[in-house]
């Protein structure tokens, strides 16, 4: 017997973007492209950045950018949450919810929930982070980290 034989190879898109926060287009539109052609996805909105740069007139263009996508995030996510239960079918097109924090010092991570429930987490460093999901953990709450954007200074 082959090792994996008794599996199914499944495919996915754990890192999405739409205009939930700050990039384009609308969520219905990024779930029904992702429908499509995958298994499974998580549309990941951009929700907090605690090392964010000193405000100056050089990068405030950057800095207001970045807010009004968080604020964007916050205020959708409830609606955000029923759109992608609305979407998900169990054993079709599983649809994890996630979200992406900044941090200039180690990289950015996204977060993935397993279950279709869950808040945005809004740590102040990556210790923080680490800790905040050990205590959803604990709670019973299955969530990963998955780190992307490494290479900042």
């Amino acid at each position: 017997m082959k090792p994996y034989s008794d599996q199914k190879l499944l495919f996915g898109d754990i890192h999405n973007h739409c205009g939930i926060s700050y990039a384009h287009g609308s969520l219905e539109d990024a779930l029904n492209n992702a429908r499509e052609r995958l298994d499974f996805v998580s549309i990941t909105g951009h929700a907090h950045w605690p090392d964010m740069p000193e405000p100056n007139e050089r990068i405030q263009y950057i800095i207001d950018f970045h807010q009004a996508g968080f604020a964007k995030l916050r205020q959708g996510w409830p609606q955000m949450m029923n759109t992608l239960r609305e979407f998900d079918q169990e054993g079709g097109f599983v649809i994890f919810p996630g979200f992406e924090v900044h941090f200039c010092a180690t990289g950015d991570r996204n977060m993935l929930y397993k279950d279709l429930a869950g808040e945005i987490l809004y740590p102040d460093s990556l210790e923080d982070l680490h800790d905040q999901l050990r205590a959803l953990r604990e709670q019973g709450v299955e969530v990963i980290a998955q780190p992307h954007h490494l290479g900042y200074r």
